[in-house]
């Protein structure tokens, strides 16, 4: 059995010969491969840590990975910091760079048979297999983690796994039969026994993880690279394998189940990766079916449908979106092979605007692209409402703004407490989320008060889901009305969104037989302009918790209506907040959007002591 078809090898092969767009993305991968091969054929030595440990503790960025300094890392914003945690989470990116490697130096052995690259890639397999049973990852692990050996968590080692695995069934027939016995014995069946490990545990205890996803993904990809059939069976039809998996954590809509669309994509890339391999032996994972409809291609299609207009995707809820991370990669990865297999245009142009610009690089451009994307045109794109997982995106023909509002249910650790929270694209989006080795992600990022929401007496949300009252789509205009009474306890909340013709109209009403404090939100990317000359300094802090994050500047009292100018991008938009009643008004700066950690976000913060507060925002492109 294989893992790659032998016609998309030949293909490949084809295209390079043919193509100028192919030739380059082989030159790039080629170079890649040359600069591994450059470096010495070592491995670390110990174990890997928790990747999200990797963090500037001042700054809160990712910290810069330099294959060249294991012991001291730099921050983007120049502090080096050092530490045994530090160097435990570089030795996780180092770890995964190296079994990158090892695939790209195995493919391009695959595609032109010079030897060097092929010893180059049997070197580091048989270097991981002299380590391996040496490895003690699990030791320093933390308590809540599923334990791994080459790394703290078994999700990381699953995810290394793969290009090793892709690695050695490139690599296969060319193996002495020595060096393929000290592989397969030192290093994939041992591999198989931990990830059969942490999937019995992880599905016992939460069959919907996106985890699952790529233990089940590496521990199919095993079997059919050693040609264990029963190894094949458990990963594809087993009480823990795919099609449970795709039947438990994937929705009706085609969306992953926690509303994430970093952990949406990732898990798609495990199933997408595993389905690669069952093609080429002959099955087609492709046309599986859950119960309510749920298939790859039904993820591939929801997930793109979230789109923007430049193509990026909302920061919803947790995940990797944070500067240097992985997301952008993995959305690569996933639809050069969703792309090949389908000729979708969207997908054409989802991967040339997530590329922008930066070379098409991806090992999986490389082995299945079917056509040049650099002048992929934006498919017509309609308003979408995705009303089993919960996520509403309005559109128009103007593009000139775009709104997704989460409504779903509250979906676990990744959620956040932002229902019927609001993003305009492009100018007043999600935060994101920094790596979770970041304190602020649990005290800001997932609160309430980071997003365009409503805060009641100071608190965040509680979990709970939205309602959808109405969904409506007609030529020029969609309105989307959303109710969440269980966000406050005695608080009934409705929200009813308007887009016409590029104008946004938000009304936003609160109703509750007690009195409370309402706060009405709004974090504007880019640059906000208004008349300060109607207002003073700022009295005071404004709260504990989250609202410690928040760092008041400006305020007016006890007003009804207030405008300003936002510029975000070359572009400019007329914003408009009133209210039914008397608001006190307050402009804050609050933490940075994760994409521009430099950068402290405004905010803008309408204060209503009342039983009932009608908030009706208007934005509308200065044309």
């Amino acid at each position: 059995m294989s893992l790659l078809a032998a016609q998309d090898l030949n293909r490949a092969r084809e295209r390079i010969q043919q193509h100028d767009w192919a030739k380059h993305i082989f030159s790039t991968v080629r170079a890649r491969a040359d600069a591994r091969r450059a470096q010495p054929a070592d491995v670390p030595a110990l174990a890997g840590g928790w990747v999200h440990d990797f963090v500037c503790p001042t700054h809160w960025n990712a910290l810069t990975f330099d294959p060249n300094s294991p012991h001291a890392h730099r921050c983007p914003c120049g502090e080096t910091h050092t530490g045994e945690k530090l160097d435990a989470a570089w030795r996780v990116l180092e770890h995964r760079r190296i079994a990158a490697a090892s695939r790209d130096l195995a493919l391009i052995f695959a595609l032109t048979d010079e030897p060097d690259y092929g010893e180059a890639a049997c070197r580091i397999l048989t270097r991981y297999a002299e380590h391996y049973n040496g490895y003690a990852g699990a030791d320093d692990a933390r308590a809540w983690m599923l334990k791994g050996r080459v790394f703290n968590q078994a999700l990381t080692e699953a995810i290394w796994t793969v290009p090793i695995v892709h690695a050695y069934d490139l690599l296969r027939g060319a193996l002495a039969p020595q060096a393929d016995a000290r592989i397969v014995a030192g290093l994939l069946r041992p591999i198989v026994a931990t990830l059969t490990r942490a999937l019995d545990n992880e599905f016992a205890h939460n069959p919907k993880s996106n985890y699952n996803a790529w233990l089940i993904a590496a521990l199919g990809l095993l079997g059919y690279a050693l040609d264990d059939r029963a190894l094949v069976e458990r990963a594809v039809d087993g009480p823990a394998g795919f099609r449970a998996h795709l039947a438990a954590a994937i929705l009706p809509d085609g969306f992953e189940y926690e509303g994430t669309p970093y952990y949406h994509n990732f898990v798609a890339l495990g199933y997408t990766l595993l389905a690669e391999a069952a093609r080429a032996n002959g099955r087609d994972l492709y046309a599986e079916r859950g119960p309510g409809g749920q298939s790859i291609e039904a993820m591939w299609r929801a997930f793109t449908s979230l789109a923007f207009a430049d193509g990026t995707i909302p920061a919803l809820n947790d995940g990797a979106y944070y500067r240097v991370g992985p997301f952008a990669a993995e959305i690569c990865e996933v639809y050069e092979i969703a792309l090949a297999r389908t000729g979708a245009p969207e997908f054409a142009w989802l991967l040339a605007q997530t590329y922008r610009g930066a070379p098409r690089d991806a090992w999986s451009a490389l082995l299945f692209a079917a056509q040049d994307i650099a002048t992929a045109p934006r498919p017509p794109r309609p308003s979408v409402c995705l009303d089993s997982v919960g996520i509403a995106v309005l559109r128009d023909e103007t593009h000139a703004q775009e709104i997704c509002v989460p409504f779903g249910p509250h979906a676990g650790s990744h959620s956040h407490l932002d229902r019927l929270g609001v993003q305009v694209y492009p100018w007043s989006t999600d935060p994101g989320t920094p790596l979770y080795g970041v304190e602020a992600r649990n005290t800001w990022y997932q609160q309430t008060a980071a997003h365009n929401a409503v805060v009641v007496d100071g608190q965040s949300q509680a979990p709970c889901a939205g309602q959808l009252l109405n969904w409506i789509v007609a030529p020029e205009s969609t309105t989307l009305w959303l109710a969440a009474d269980a966000a406050y306890p005695g608080v009934r909340l409705s929200r009813l969104l308007t887009l016409n013709d590029g104008v946004l109209k938000d009304s936003l009403l609160l109703e509750s037989e007690a009195e409370h404090t309402y706060d009405w939100l709004l974090h504007v990317d880019g640059e906000c302009r208004f008349d300060t000359a109607v207002l003073g300094p700022a009295k005071s802090v404004l709260g504990d918790g989250p609202y410690a994050f928040l760092a008041p500047q400006f305020q007016q009292d006890s007003v009804s209506r207030f405008q300003f100018t936002a510029h975000y991008a070359g572009q400019s938009l007329h914003v408009t907040l009133t209210a039914d009643v008397r608001f006190d008004l307050i402009l804050a700066r609050s933490p940075a959007h994760v994409a521009t950690p430099g950068l402290p976000r405004q905010t803008i913060l309408a204060r209503a002591r009342t039983r009932r507060a009608h908030f009706v925002m208007t934005s509308e492109l200065i044309r």
